[in-house]
Parts: structure tokens; C-alpha cells; sequence
């Protein structure tokens, strides 16, 4: 029998920038565990991916440079040209994601078309390492 997998979670973590967070799939179980360096609890779980590195699967950071082509591919969809020019600013970011959010801010209905149009991207992603990983979904 295969888990469920907590797919909303997976999306939040693989869309996860902070360098102190690690992520790992839990194989048997379909959860997602976290990992950060100041947790009190870190030696124990650490233990646990090392002691289970099969059942354990390392969730990778984001990719800034599917990031920047969504956000490309995005604006390109967008109607409001006016919101179309001030959108392509986020590139000039270093955090690209909150620029680009907080941009759109003012446009709920982009923010959510966005948030909705990113989170099947990186559904499609993860359904792909899923995959290359040999999980069954």
C-alpha cells in the first residue's frame, strides 16, 4: 500500500527559500519532515535520517531560475499592462518572490490567480521527482 503523500505541504516546502529549513519525505508514511538547525529537538530527528536513509527522501531548495520563468511566464498572461511593466521590477530583486507578491499585492485577484498558477507549476515538478525518485502517487 503506498501513503498518501501530504501534497500541499511538499508544495510549501519545495517553494521553501530560507537556507536554514531542510525538508525530507518521509517514504513510508507520506509526511513531510522538517529540518532546521535551531530545532531543540535536531539531534534526535537527525538520528532518525541517518538511522532510516532509505525510508528518507531530501526534498531540494528552489530553483531561482524556474522561479524567474514562471514569474516570466506569468506576467505574460497578465492583461493590466499597466501592472504588467511594474511586475517585470521584481527581477531586479534579490527576493524575487516576496517583490513579485508584494507587487501584486494590490491586485488580490492576480496574487491569487499567481499563487494558484505557481502551485500547479511546482506540483508538476514534484509529480516529476516524485518519479525520477521511483515514489508511487
Amino acid at each position: 500500500m503506498k501513503p498518501e503523500l501530504d501534497m500541499d505541504y511538499l508544495i510549501f516546502a519545495w517553494q521553501d527559500e530560507s537556507p536554514d529549513h531542510n525538508y525530507y519525505l518521509d517514504m513510508e508514511l507520506g509526511s513531510v519532515q522538517f529540518l532546521q538547525r535551531d530545532l531543540k529537538d535536531l539531534r534526535d530527528l537527525t538520528d532518525e535520517l541517518e538511522t532510516h536513509s532509505q525510508r528518507f527522501l531530501y526534498l531540494p531548495k528552489p530553483d531561482l531560475a524556474q522561479l524567474r520563468a514562471d514569474i516570466a511566464d506569468f506576467i505574460e498572461t497578465m492583461t493590466d499592462t499597466r501592472l504588467k511593466n511594474i511586475a517585470t521590477i521584481a527581477f531586479e530583486s534579490p527576493h524575487l518572490s516576496a517583490s513579485f507578491k508584494k507587487i501584486l499585492s494590490g491586485h488580490e485577484d492576480e496574487l491569487t490567480r499567481w499563487q494558484e498558477f505557481r502551485d500547479n507549476r511546482v506540483r508538476e515538478r514534484i509529480q516529476e521527482w516524485l518519479k525520477a525518485n521511483f515514489v508511487q502517487t
